[in-house]
């Protein structure tokens, strides 16, 4: 019964993540495959962005 509760709480934590979440692990256990690499670099270049413009010293 134990195993079950598991497995059940696994399926249920798993089902309610973002599916984008899922992307970036998945991406990078497939470095290989260029649309994984478009997807991290997407990814970072997205998040220096947004650290940037919160970034007042960025501007000047």
């Amino acid at each position: 019964m134990t195993t079950e509760s598991r497995e059940m709480s696994s399926y249920c934590q798993e089902s309610v993540r973002p599916t984008h979440s899922r992307k970036y692990p998945e991406a990078l256990q497939s470095l290989d495959h260029p649309e994984a690499l478009d997807l991290l670099a997407t990814a970072v270049i997205a998040d220096n962005a947004r650290k940037a413009a919160l970034d007042d010293t960025f501007f000047g």
